[in-house]
């Protein structure tokens, strides 16, 4: 497992790249530990919300983004559901990552819609 980072700092130090990493992600999962929980953010916490059902999942808003940033949490012993369906990639720069299918485009938006507007009344 990797060394934990606290949310706040992983946030700090390397949202941006991560933002890059998932809006070019195709068939990967990239996880984060903080403290004793797991992180995943938009296409990586869409697969790990399909693993791990009763993950939490929050909606973020940052003044210096346009969108919202879906991002998914569960306890760190869950890793070991993710390692059973998934090859690794390794870990690298504070990330594992693991091989997937392609994640499902139109799945994975409504998914991102329904999360990111939950609550909300969408507007026609």
């Amino acid at each position: 497992m990797l060394p934990s980072l606290s949310l706040a700092a992983l946030l700090q130090s390397r949202l941006l790249e991560i933002l890059k990493s998932e809006e070019a992600n195709g068939s990967s999962l990239h996880i984060y530990t903080v403290g004793d929980f797991i992180v995943a953010f938009e296409k990586s916490a869409y697969w790990l919300s399909r693993i791990v059902p009763e993950c939490g999942t929050a909606v973020m808003r940052f003044a210096s983004l346009p969108f919202p940033v879906i991002m998914a949490s569960t306890a760190a012993s869950d890793v070991s559901r993710v390692k059973s369906l998934f090859a690794s990639d390794g870990e690298h720069e504070g990330r594992m990552t693991f091989r997937t299918d392609e994640i499902p485009r139109d799945k994975y938006m409504k998914w991102h819609d329904e999360k990111a507007f939950e609550g909300e009344k969408v507007r026609k």
